[in-house]
């Protein structure tokens, strides 16, 4: 708790359900780390807006998954744009791409 990521990691090559982003966070390893979680909306933010956290350049404007706004496992699931800044809300079946922070 009270832990701000430090990373962000590359765009996923293809999209996935909300399951699959999971899985695919704990499983990355990437710039020689592998302890990789997918962000809460809050963690996200953080991450873009803090200086000295670099955000990798290939922002796609895809929608990349996110956990719920609160960091729950709610009803809904979050994803992102980073082209447009826009936050929605799925169900967690819908295939989306992914960005893990550490």
């Amino acid at each position: 708790g009270g832990t701000v990521p430090t990373m962000i990691s590359n765009e996923s090559s293809s999209s996935m359900n909300f399951g699959n982003a999971v899985r695919y966070c704990k499983n990355l390893n990437e710039s020689g780390y592998a302890d990789w979680y997918l962000p809460t909306f809050h963690e996200l933010v953080s991450v873009i807006s803090k200086g000295g956290v670099s955000v990798p350049a290939d922002n796609s404007g895809n929608y990349v998954w996110i956990a719920d706004i609160d960091g729950n496992s709610g009803y809904y699931l979050q994803f992102f744009n980073f082209g447009n800044g826009h936050v929605s809300r799925d169900y967690g079946y819908n295939p989306y791409y992914v960005r893990c922070v550490r």
